[in-house]
This record gives C-alpha cells, sequence and structure tokens, in this order.
C-alpha cells in the first residue's frame, strides 16, 4: 500500500500473519473437510437408495409380467372349461346352470386379466421414468427368484456402524462440536506477526522512518454485548440435537434391519410352504378336469380348483417380489446395496 507522510510519500507492503487465534483457523478447517465428508456419505446414501428403487421397480415389473402369465394361463383354462361344460350341456350330460357357472368364471378371469395387463403396463411405465428410456425397450431378463444366499443377521447389524447414514450423522455431530470450541475460543486474544517493508519512498528521513519494520499484534475481545455467550448457548444446543438424532438414527436402523431380516426369513420359510401347496393344487386341479369330464364333478368344483391353483401361484411370486426387495432394502440399510447382484450370480 502506500501513504503520504507530512511533505513525503513512500509505497510499502505490510503483512499481518495471525499465529494464535483460540483453535478457530484449526476448527474452521476441520468443518471444512467435515462438510465434504457429510456431502460425500449422503451422496453414498443417495446412490444407494437409486440401487433399490431401480431394483423394486424392476422386480415389480417382473411380478406384473409373470401375474398377467398366470391370470393368462388360468383363463386358457377357464376357457377350455368352458368349451367342455357347453359340448356336455349339448349332449344333456349338465345342466345348463353348470354351464353358466362356467361361462361366469371365464368372464369374471376376462376382467382379472384386462386389470394384470393394465398393472404390467403401470410397472413399466414406472420403471421406464427410473431409466430414463422408452418403456417399450424393457423386457426383464432375470425372473423373480430365490437367492443362492443370504447375509447373515449379524454381519448386517455390524455394518451399521459403518453405514452412510450414521457417517454422515458422526460428522455432523464432530461439526457441531468444532463449530462449539471455536465459540468458545472468542474469549482468548488473537496473536499476529505484523510486518512493513517499504518499497519506494521520497521525502523521507530514513533515519525516521525505517524501510523494514516488525512487531506482535494483540487483539482480545473483553466484552461483546454477550455475542458470545449467545453463540455458545446456540451451538451446545445444536451439539445436543446432533448426538440425539445420531443415537435416534442408530436405533432405528438396528429396528429397521431386524424387522426386515425376519421378514426376509420369515417369507423364506413361507415359500418353501408354498412349494408344497402348489403340487397339491396342481393335482387337485388335474383330478377335477378328469372328474368333470367322467361326470363324477360338478362345473362349480373345477372352477373352485383352478381359482385355488391361481390364488396359489399369484401368493407364490408375491412372496418371492417379498423376499427380493427385502433384501435389497436390507442391503440398503447397511449400505451394501451395491452387492446386491453378488445374491442372484
Amino acid at each position: 500500500g502506500g501513504k503520504v507522510v507530512e511533505s513525503g510519500a513512500e509505497v510499502g507492503a505490510e503483512l499481518i500473519w495471525v499465529v494464535f487465534s483460540g483453535g478457530r483457523r484449526v476448527a474452521a478447517s476441520r468443518i471444512a473437510k467435515g462438510l465434504l465428508s457429510v456431502a460425500n456419505e449422503q451422496y453414498s446414501a443417495t446412490q444407494d437408495g437409486v440401487v433399490v428403487a431401480v431394483a423394486e421397480a424392476y422386480w415389480g415389473l417382473a411380478l406384473a409380467r409373470e401375474l398377467t402369465d398366470v391370470r393368462r394361463s388360468a383363463h386358457a383354462q377357464y376357457g377350455e372349461h368352458l368349451r367342455q361344460a357347453r359340448r356336455l350341456e349339448e349332449e344333456g350330460m349338465i345342466n345348463r346352470a353348470e354351464r353358466l357357472i362356467a361361462e361366469v368364471a371365464y368372464d369374471q378371469n376376462a376382467a382379472l386379466l384386462a386389470s394384470a395387463e393394465g398393472n404390467q403396463q403401470s410397472a413399466e411405465r414406472l420403471l421406464a421414468s427410473l431409466l430414463d428410456i422408452d418403456s417399450l425397450t424393457i423386457t426383464p431378463i432375470t425372473p423373480l427368484r430365490i437367492p443362492h444366499t443370504i447375509p447373515s443377521k449379524d454381519r448386517l447389524i455390524a455394518l451399521i456402524a459403518t453405514t452412510p447414514t450414521i457417517n454422515s450423522l458422526q460428522h455432523g455431530a464432530q461439526i457441531a462440536s468444532l463449530t462449539l470450541n471455536a465459540e468458545r475460543s472468542r474469549y482468548l486474544p488473537t496473536i499476529s506477526l505484523i510486518g512493513h517493508q517499504q518499497l519506494w519512498s521520497s521525502g523521507l528521513d530514513k533515519n525516521i522512518f525505517p524501510r523494514t519494520i516488525v512487531g506482535v499484534g494483540l487483539e482480545w475481545t473483553l466484552f461483546d454485548g454477550l455475542s458470545r455467550e449467545g453463540a455458545i448457548a446456540r451451538s451446545k444446543s445444536a451439539l445436543r440435537s446432533a448426538q440425539t438424532t445420531l443415537q435416534k438414527a442408530d436405533n432405528d436402523l438396528h429396528t429397521a434391519v431386524e424387522r426386515y431380516y425376519a421378514t426376509l426369513t420369515t417369507s423364506l420359510e413361507e415359500y418353501q410352504a408354498q412349494q408344497t401347496t402348489l403340487a397339491l393344487a396342481e393335482e387337485l386341479h388335474r383330478a377335477q378336469l378328469r372328474a368333470f369330464a367322467e361326470g363324477m364333478a360338478t362345473s362349480l368344483d373345477v372352477v373352485d380348483a383352478t381359482q385355488r391353483l391361481c390364488e396359489v401361484r399369484l401368493a407364490q411370486l408375491a412372496t418371492l417380489y417379498t423376499i427380493d426387495t427385502s433384501l435389497a432394502t436390507l442391503l440398503m440399510l447397511v449400505g451394501k446395496a451395491d452387492e446386491l447382484t453378488t445374491f442372484f450370480i
């Protein structure tokens, strides 16, 4: 900078170097790093959420397509039964009521098939929206299925401490603690090294105005209207809030992992039980078809057997969807959504 002194003038450079500020500079640096870490962890959590959303939408489409196939298969079975009922009515082997039962079942299933096709189109649009692609190009190649293995509950619980959610909140609590320390340090003085170097002068006596000056500066605020006390109180409150949020998130994650793991294991057991139920329903359906053709069963018996078989197949598909989505959610909760495919390959 330059300045004029009496009848002379000079151009010089001044340097002020803060050597002690009560820890505020260190705290500011650490806070900046903490904010960067929070942003990175939140990005990871967002990525995990996107993976699960896409996986659920993909399996939702796979489920919708398989449900439609089941309804279409049932529709064909009801149609065959209706044709057989009409033939038997013409031959005088069954009455009109038997044929009407078959016809009503056929019409009702036609409505259910149309509804399933509509749901499939909605599932296609949802997945296409998430992937930002043309829905006509989506054809799931991986059906709903049982994962070849599942992670242990102990491993999942152990991973909670390193999840992006917990890491982000821990960094937030650290930032709140650093902010509190920085506010407390405002009670301490600021000490600086001060230097001045004369670069050019005119009309100044060098013996009176030296070219180089070095010194130490001290700034210490003794009273500022209680603003420091207010800032410290707000920082303490922010720290308590951050610590409470961290503890609550940890508890919520433990509860969620326990709940989804129970859903996963229960659904796996249910699927195995449904395998036996499906075999029984298929056998009963075949038996009723044979019996009806031989005049040993009514049309209602065939309709009930066909409906029961359809319901078991639909329930089994719903169970598979629950298994796959529960596993995906568990991995997201512990920050391992990117490992999802390894449980199906």
